[in-house]
């Protein structure tokens, strides 16, 4: 996640004026998209039920959808 902040700090002091948000907005995107992984790796301690296996299936689905796909984008 460090090594992400650094290309994207020296994309927004490289970049026009009028497209320095875009990467400031791509942080915090990558940071909500990635912090999906945490939640979904600790579901299991709330116990290993049909609905938990469920949610933590469809957050891990959300975060790889979400951070890989539409980033890549």
């Amino acid at each position: 996640i460090v090594e992400v902040r650094g290309v994207i700090t020296r994309g927004v002091q490289t970049s026009p004026a009028q497209l320095q948000t875009w990467p400031k907005n791509i942080w915090w995107y990558f940071l909500a998209t990635w912090g999906l992984y945490p939640i979904a790796y600790a579901l299991p301690q709330l116990g290993f039920t049909g609905d938990v296996v469920v949610v933590r299936q469809l957050l891990f689905s959300i975060a790889d959808i979400s951070s890989k796909l539409i980033y890549g984008i």
